[in-house]
């Protein structure tokens, strides 16, 4: 199956934080191709394992299986469900947006309430939109009806399945956060050469609520370096550069540094390998960027777990990051999978206990 052909299968998918099954199922028949053992943890984690040659470490790669979207918060009189986030989400983005929401009895289609402009004051458009400003029709007439259609508070909501190739390489769909760290990752894998360590791959859950699953598969792994692939806020037009440093079509990206200010959530990528992983990329002549950035990554659950695992990231920027529709171009992709690939042939097994080593003073 080609990386188009992947991206597309698992973007179609529902995977909210929190129920991401359907996502980790179709990883997992995947990676049965390109590993040697395959398990789904209590967590909803999906890990498979590629047995190195006489291992003497193990890195683990981690791209995440859930995606944005919104959870039912209450059940209006009128049938309308008020939301909340699942996520992080500018709930500008939302308006009038198609969705499923993923009742008892299975899926109901819906529409994010959008009040008209005709009926908007001139103060109502200078205010901030609200997350309770949201609601979601599936047709309802009243509370009584929406429950009888099996909604419950709780239920989680997804946006519709959309994607689509644009001119340009480019590509467009919801949830390329981070079904495109989950495509690179397997073309990456595929016909790679068996290392002299062990690969742990990760299809992490939770990680669009704190990087959750992550955290506990390393845990469990205790891994001795690690990589996160993920996906990125690339410039877009109107974005300072100053502002994002990385760019769609540019390649991928290497995080020296990321933290979400209010949160204290964040990396400090290990620098070590962040200057390893440039030297690779140069010598495979992948072309690729570096940034840092106001946000988290799986990479800020992974790296304190233990004695503290060094960490990489290896991100894809896209544009409309966290809405219903992103975009991002696809020869981003494929060079993150010649990226990733130069990384797994370059490090050993004796380069990766060094790194993960305390250092004699």
């Amino acid at each position: 199956m080609t990386l188009l052909a992947t991206l597309r299968e698992l973007t179609a998918l529902p995977g909210p934080s929190g129920a991401e099954r359907e996502v980790a199922l179709a990883f997992a028949k995947h990676l049965r191709a390109v590993t040697d053992e395959v398990t789904l943890d209590p967590f909803g984690n999906v890990v498979g394992t590629l047995r190195g040659d006489n291992a003497q470490a193990a890195l683990m790669i981690s791209a995440h299986t859930d995606e944005v979207g919104l959870i039912v918060k209450y059940v209006e009189a009128d049938g309308g469900l008020r939301v909340d986030l699942n996520g992080l989400i500018d709930e500008r983005v939302t308006l009038a947006t198609p969705v499923d929401v993923w009742a008892r009895r299975g899926p109901l289609a819906g529409v994010v309430g959008a009040r008209s402009r005709h009926h908007l004051t001139p103060e109502e458009l200078a205010r901030p939109l609200d997350t309770m400003d949201l609601w979601v029709h599936v047709g309802a007439a009243s509370a009584d009806e929406a429950r009888a259609l099996g909604v419950r508070i709780g239920d989680l909501i997804t946006f519709k399945p959309n994607f689509q190739e644009l001119a340009g390489g480019w590509v467009a769909s919801k949830a390329l956060d981070d079904r495109a760290g989950l495509a690179v990752v397997l073309e990456a894998l595929r016909d790679l050469p068996r290392r002299n360590f062990d690969i742990h791959v990760v299809g992490a859950a939770q990680e669009e609520v704190g990087s959750r699953g992550a955290r506990v598969a390393a845990q469990t792994l205790r891994p001795h370096v690690a990589i996160s692939v993920d996906t990125v806020a690339g410039a877009e037009p109107g974005t300072p550069r100053a502002r994002a440093t990385q760019v769609c079509g540019g390649g991928p990206v290497l995080r020296a540094w990321e933290w979400m200010s209010g949160s204290m959530t964040g990396t400090a990528y290990d620098r070590r390998l962040f200057e390893r992983a440039q030297d690779l990329a140069d010598a495979a002549g992948v072309p690729h960027q570096l940034d840092i950035a106001r946000t988290w990554t799986d990479a800020c659950g992974i790296a304190p777990t233990g004695h503290g695992v060094p960490t990489a990231g290896l991100y894809i920027p896209r544009r409309c990051a966290h809405s219903p529709c992103e975009l991002a171009k696809l020869s981003d992709l494929e060079q993150a999978v010649r990226l990733l690939q130069a990384l797994l042939a370059g490090l050993d097994g004796r380069e990766l206990r060094e790194l993960a080593s305390p250092t004699r003073l």
